[in-house]
């Protein structure tokens, strides 16, 4: 039998950040035991990349695209590419946790928490998309919110595989996440160091981009010094590219 690995598929991960009174921390969730992928797992929100993050229509309400050569993620080489792990990462964090990274350039508003609620239950339910809810509330989608932390490809040997680009990105004033209850069980805000503490313990479940992204937080005292160093890609500070 000749073994043919899966074509990883596009994802976007966020790790949301806040200051706290000890520090900063990270907004992370637990799946769903009885989900199939990573059930039980304490991770970072996002998932795939859809081909509408990609599309004209999307793009055309975007601010602050990457078009550079030297702006593009590696591994994408196009406007369109780089641009659609950044969209992923906004939309994902709007599905997972109703946290919104946009805005009105003309109010500098955001629509009403309750028409937000709406809105999230509506992309979940699939009835409306990330694109046209931008669209009627007139809001563009600032990518510049999004700062370039990792990239991480699963294992050839995996049966489900991913190439996952990580962003960081600060809680906006204002809003607060609430988690999707048919995927994620719980979800807590965290120092890094104590979210480590945990998995060593054995209390927490973790896969190595998690433990790893971790580590480097753990190496900032405050949200601002995070998005410093990982200001624009490529940023002097190391990132982990894995395999």
């Amino acid at each position: 039998m000749i073994f043919s690995p899966a074509k990883p598929e596009d994802a976007a991960t966020v790790l949301l950040v806040r200051e706290a009174p000890a520090g900063l921390e990270v907004y992370l969730t637990r799946r769903q035991d009885s989900l199939l992928f990573l059930g039980g797992y304490h991770v970072f929100p996002g998932g795939k990349v859809d081909p509408a993050d990609r599309s004209p229509d999307q793009l055309a309400l975007c601010r602050g695209l990457r078009r550079e050569p030297d702006e593009l993620l590696p591994g994408a080489p196009t406007v369109e590419t780089t641009a659609g792990f950044y969209v992923a990462g906004v939309r994902e964090l709007f599905e997972e946790t109703g946290v919104l990274l946009a805005e009105d350039g003309n109010t500098g508003r955001l629509p009403s928490a309750d028409r937000v609620r709406r809105a999230r239950d509506e992309a979940l339910a699939g009835r409306l998309s990330f694109t046209d809810f931008l669209r009627a509330e007139g809001l563009t989608c600032p990518l510049d919110r999004l700062h370039w932390f990792a990239r991480w490809i699963t294992p050839a040997t995996s049966p489900r595989r991913f190439n996952t680009y990580f962003f960081i990105a600060a809680l906006p004033p204002g809003q607060s996440p609430s988690p999707f209850s048919d995927e994620i069980a719980e979800a807590v805000w965290a120092r890094p160091a104590e979210a480590l503490a945990r998995w060593r313990e054995g209390k927490w479940r973790m896969i190595p981009p998690t433990i790893a992204s971790l580590d480097t937080l753990s190496r900032f005292k405050a949200p601002a010094d995070l998005v410093e160093a990982f200001q624009r890609p490529p940023a002097d500070y190391p990132r982990t590219c894995w395999p």
